[in-house]
């Protein structure tokens, strides 16, 4: 990513509320220590560590069908061939999700935008590396298909690799009509085979573990379509990282350990395989491939000519399964592999003729789950889950090696994957008229068009942040409460183009009352960047905490903002204060 500029360097705090009286003093205490109060006699106490592993488990019939109804008593599960007891077993199903979270005002856009249905949550990758034309392109175009019928309130993500490395196409969304526009975007389009690309040689396991690391960041289970034959080149179960969560109870003497929950299902694009010779090939390559995947809860698809059907199938699977939870036999935590094992008692016959009135699965029944673990010590611990950066995109263009990139820069590349290190949104409100610089006139000081679009007809866009500042690092100096903030947008074309940037530094002090009223109402801060009027434009924008070096980070097509209506742009130009 090129260089942003640094425009102006000004605080534009805008506190929402006045400033608050003054607070009461805070009473001073003695010191206590050398009192004569009798002390009680110290009692000794034990602690001890229980771990439980809790993991997510899909059970379907022959046909896809979710089977309901099971309980603790229904699973047999070993670890190292080693009988476990469930403890508990709790039913997940999309039906029964949480109430939806409220919708976003209109031109409003969050770095970790609201999910209504956290229980199947898709990302779907687009691998070009392995997809010829043809196939690449029914790929996209079932997809989309799919999109026509998904059911609403479903949230999917759509990424591509490419010879840049992993792009986000579109982020996580529940707006069927949002992710079919990202799915057959030019965007989204097959890069041809002929460019002379060369890549660093780790780019496909590298996209893999960033898009993981991605979903881990979710709670849930999480379902992860990689259409190409690509993720093939993966060799054992250490491709998919190990990012496991660990959380502890309110006493600090059980820890769960959750696996990370992301299911790897890989579809290959070419359809059904008439020549002998390709199906042996492929036969034997895919049955490697799907112990790869199975091991991680997925399944691998070939020789099939119904992508929709396969992609309708897996995220109907993820939006019903069961989260079991035990505690381990083996108490050496080593970080030895553990292989898990998850059966139906009885192979499940009593659920076969279906209950309550549902209609009768056919058999058999069918299991997906994570098969294993590391069995990490305490001291490897990651606490509640994170996005995390990378120090370096996944590849470059006509490039042998990855060009290291700060955190900041990295965060605003096009396409990369974003993080939500910090929380915040942004309200895009365009100029109700567009603009256009004349080769005579001198630029505008606040016009920061690269010079191939400086003289196209361009319409404003005000960029509103707000950000909660208790994420912000705050250090006491001279009795102020003192920060460094950086807001940044950049603007892209289609083709990943820098067509602006702009950089506010927000500067911050605070007395007492002003810190308060500040933590308590928000900080706000605007920035106007000027867009072609023509053409596909991406904003990236993002928020870093100079102290703490936390960032955020989202990016939105501009075709997303709503422009004021006919009325409000004629208004506009008439008016005499234009």
């Amino acid at each position: 990513m090129p260089t942003v500029r640094n425009v102006h360097i000004e605080v534009l705090l805008l506190l929402a509320c006045a400033t608050l009286a003054a607070a009461p003093a805070i009473a001073a205490t003695e010191d206590t220590a050398a009192t004569n109060t009798p002390q009680a006699p110290a009692v000794p106490t034990y602690s001890t560590l229980v771990r439980q592993v809790v993991l997510d488990v899909v059970v379907t019939d022959k046909h896809g069908h979710s089977v309901k109804g099971l309980h603790a008593s229904d699973f047999v599960l070993s670890e190292d061939g080693v009988r476990q007891t469930v403890t508990s077993v709790l039913e997940r199903d999309a039906l029964s999700s949480p109430t939806p979270v409220p919708a976003l005002p209109p031109n409003t856009f969050a770095d970790h935008p609201p999910i209504t249905n956290a229980v199947e949550m898709t990302a779907i990758v687009f691998d070009t590396y392995d997809i010829d034309w043809p196939s690449g392109y029914y790929a996209r175009y079932e997809v989309a298909q799919y999109l026509n019928t998904v059911k609403p309130g479903t949230p999917l993500a759509v990424f591509k690799l490419d010879p840049y490395g992993l792009q986000v196409i579109q982020d996580f969304t529940t707006n069927a009509d949002d992710l079919k526009k990202a799915v057959e975007s030019n965007r989204n389009a097959q890069w041809p085979k002929f460019l002379p690309v060369y890549t660093a040689p780790f780019i496909r396991t590298a996209a893999l573990h960033e898009v993981a690391r991605y979903l881990s960041s979710f709670s849930g289970r999480k379902n992860l379509i990689w259409f190409g034959g690509g993720v093939g080149l993966l060799s054992g179960r250490n491709d998919l990282p190990d990012v496991d969560t660990f959380a502890q109870d309110i006493e600090g003497i059980t820890d769960t350990l959750r696996l990370n929950g992301v299911a790897l299902y890989q579809v290959d694009p070419r359809g059904v395989i008439m020549d002998p010779n390709e199906w042996a090939d492929a036969t034997t390559y895919e049955s490697k491939l799907a112990k790869v995947v199975a091991a991680t809860g997925g399944r691998a698809f070939y020789s099939n000519n119904g992508l929709k059907r396969i992609v309708d199938s897996v995220v109907a699977g993820g939006s019903h399964y069961y989260t079991l939870s035990y505690t381990p036999a083996n108490t050496a935590w080593n970080g030895a592999y553990r292989n898990i094992r998850v059966e139906l008692a009885n192979q499940g016959q009593k659920y076969l003729a279906g209950l309550n009135g549902s209609p009768p699965l056919q058999g058999p029944l069918h299991l997906e789950y994570r098969t294993g673990y590391f069995a990490h010590p305490p001291q490897d611990r990651v606490h509640g889950p994170q996005r995390k950066l990378l120090s370096a995109p996944v590849s470059c263009y006509h490039c042998t090696a990855a060009p290291k990139l700060s955190p900041v820069d990295q965060a605003m590349r096009f396409g990369s994957v974003a993080p939500f290190q910090l929380l915040f949104r942004v309200h895009v409100d365009p100029a109700a008229t567009t603009e256009r610089i004349a080769r005579s006139q001198s630029t505008p000081a606040s016009n920061f068009l690269q010079p191939n679009w400086l003289h196209k007809t361009y319409r404003n866009y005000t960029l509103q942040f707000s950000l909660d500042p208790n994420q912000i690092q705050f250090k006491e100096q001279d009795g102020s409460h003192v920060a460094a903030v950086q807001f940044l947008t950049v603007l892209y074309d289609e083709n990943g183009r820098l067509v602006n940037s702009l950089v506010t530094r927000a500067d911050i002090s605070f007395n007492k009352d002003q810190y308060l009223a500040a933590t308590r109402n928000g900080l706000s801060l605007h920035q106007t960047v000027a867009v072609p009027a023509k053409g596909e434009y991406w904003l990236r924008v993002g928020v870093t905490d100079l102290a703490s070096g936390r960032v955020g980070a989202l990016e939105l097509p501009v075709s997303q903002v709503e422009l004021p209506s006919q009325q409000t742009a004629a208004n506009a130009a008439a008016s005499p204060h234009r």
